[in-house]
């Protein structure tokens, strides 16, 4: 596939940050994957940098990982969502997600890719 993927992980606190540095060491992965927390910077500042990043880089496809459904985070990803039609939000970030992502970006095509990610994220969360 010769489409662009952009993917931001946006979190409260540190915890994309934890997530994009374990699951880059588990698969190391060659598409960007940039990281923002609502505890050091504003929802405005945080938009404008990634409408930033995205004008320069220009994706066909831009992922946005956040951690809680409703949130400020989730908020980010929805008022970025509204000006990009190739946008998708995924709520509940964790590590077998962001490794889905990065395992699967280059053999899916994006309909499938987001189901799988989605997928692969809920299989992460078991009771034993």
């Amino acid at each position: 596939m010769n489409e662009t993927f952009l993917a931001f992980i946006i979190t409260h606190g540190n915890l994309g940050e934890c997530i994009k540095n374990v699951s880059n060491n588990l698969v190391p992965s060659p598409k960007t994957l940039i990281f923002y927390s609502n505890q050091k910077d504003t929802l405005s500042k945080i938009i404008e940098e990634i409408e930033k990043t995205i004008d320069v880089q220009k994706p066909d496809h831009i992922f946005f990982f956040v951690d809680l459904m409703g949130g400020s985070c989730w908020t980010i990803g929805n008022r970025l969502k509204k000006h990009y039609e190739n946008a998708y939000v995924i709520t509940g970030v964790n590590i077998p997600m962001i490794i889905s992502y990065q395992m699967n970006i280059e053999k899916l095509n994006t309909d499938e890719l987001v189901k799988k990610i989605v997928e692969d994220g809920k299989r992460g969360i078991v009771q034993i």
